[in-house]
């Protein structure tokens, strides 16, 4: 049964329409931060203090506290005893795992890719490969984790 509230003016059914929410500014913030800590921007160890980074992010606290916990209850982030923020620094099992899985998933993406790359997409592939080696070489390592992130 369809009532009279699921049409819209012109008679037509009116319930596919998805409710569009902004986005707030917690998950700005966590979407921020998270960014941060996969392009390698905050440091193993580095510390997070809520007031400092609200005022950096040009938010109230509340917002930040909330993306924290958010990243907090991924393991994204850790919370010491005190109630400070940090970025955990990853034992050796853990960054071998982290390695191991994608290891196996970038391979099978890879493998896809290469059955549908094009020869600009392979020249593109291949410069960024150039770039990440050059970066290396000269121990530019934030930037290599950029154009590694473009690459993938």
């Amino acid at each position: 049964m369809v009532f009279e509230t699921d049409r819209d003016p012109s008679g037509e059914n009116a319930n596919w329409y998805p409710t569009i929410v902004k986005e707030n500014l917690s998950d700005q913030a966590y979407l921020a931060l998270r960014e941060a800590l996969m392009r390698g921007h905050l440091l193993p160890g580095e510390r997070l203090l809520l007031r400092p980074t609200s005022v950096r992010f040009g938010i109230s606290v509340t917002p930040m506290r909330e993306a924290f916990m958010r990243l907090i209850s991924t393991n994204a982030l850790g919370l010491d005893a005190r109630g400070t923020v940090f970025v955990p620094v990853l034992r050796r099992d853990e960054l071998i795992e982290i390695r191991n899985i994608r290891m196996e998933l970038e391979g099978r993406a890879a493998a896809e890719a290469a059955i549908v790359a094009t020869q600009p997409d392979i020249d593109a592939m291949e410069a960024i490969q150039a770039r990440i080696a050059a970066c290396h070489q000269s121990k530019a390592f934030a930037e290599a984790v950029e154009f590694n992130t473009q690459f993938h």
